[in-house]
């Protein structure tokens, strides 16, 4: 085990507890010894009940609360109560309308710096979380993880009306449409409605007169008068000619047809902002 040893160039030095694994130094020998147990791999603080081990007691402390369902920290805004009390700071800027992590490419804003990490990667294309099975990579790790249900055919999602189970909750809201007939996709034109995106798309294509594509839409007076829609039609269209190997279309240029291909079209008539920003694939069933 890695022991406290006394730096000649720490002495005089508020930190002078080395560790001799990393170089990293304190100022205390008890935080020296906690350090180890990083490189040791000791875990003192174990959870009775999953036995999960925890270098701190403080932190075992907080976790046998998702046990227990203890969450004491309240927010006096909404009465909504958090495991730990950096969780309800970090909800209370949702409150105060603090958002002090700015994005320096599209000007949005975050509560946290997480949040911003994540956001950036859609500017910069990092994908760092790979699918060891087949090479896919993701901005985010949760969205790996729900990919690897498609590799394990894992559907811990299941309809209470059928019991058809779904591997994300997205895919089971889709088919409860089945259930409830519910078509929230209404063409302007002619009134028909829809239950499912892309036959609603595949619709409008019979009423040309009434479409306008997406970059039609950036090029529109009402883009101009809306900084944060005109950001998010610059986003796709930067994105996608990333994903297609080209250089990202010019705001005076159209896309290419096998790109336009790939864009939902747009009802002049309909909420334009959720339709732009909401690009996810609809078509299953």
């Amino acid at each position: 085990m890695a022991e406290a040893r006394w730096s000649r160039q720490a002495e005089g030095s508020d930190k002078p507890f080395e560790c001799q694994n990393c170089g990293k130094a304190f100022a205390k020998n008890s935080d020296l010894k906690r350090h180890v147990m990083i490189h040791t791999g000791e875990r003192p603080h174990v959870c009775q009940v999953c036995g999960l081990g925890f270098i701190e007691k403080i932190k075992l402390t907080i976790h046998m609360r998702h046990h227990t369902g203890e969450r004491p920290f309240e927010c006096s805004e909404c009465e909504k109560s958090f495991i730990k009390k950096s969780d309800l700071k970090n909800h209370l800027k949702i409150h105060d309308g603090i958002k002090e992590f700015h994005c320096k490419e599209c000007g949005k804003d975050f509560l946290k710096n997480s949040d911003l990490t994540r956001h950036s990667r859609l500017h910069t294309g990092h994908r760092p979380f790979v699918c060891l099975t087949c090479n896919a990579s993701f901005t985010e790790s949760g969205k790996l993880k729900k990919h690897m249900m498609v590799h394990t055919g894992e559907k811990p999602v299941a309809c209470e009306t059928c019991g058809k189970r779904f591997s994300q909750n997205s895919d089971l809201r889709r088919h409860m449409r089945v259930h409830t007939g519910e078509r929230p996709y209404v063409c302007g034109a002619c009134g028909q409605n829809f239950s499912q995106r892309h036959v609603y798309n595949d619709h409008m294509k019979q009423h040309p007169q009434h479409l306008i594509t997406v970059q039609q839409l950036s090029d529109s007076q009402a883009a101009s008068d809306d900084p944060a829609l005109a950001r998010g039609l610059k986003m796709i269209f930067s994105l996608a000619g990333s994903q297609s190997g080209q250089n990202p279309p010019s705001e005076s240029k159209k896309p290419t047809e096998e790109f336009s291909e790939s864009l939902s079209y747009l009802e002049v008539d309909m909420c334009v902002k959720d339709e732009v920003l909401d690009v996810t694939d609809d078509s299953s069933p």
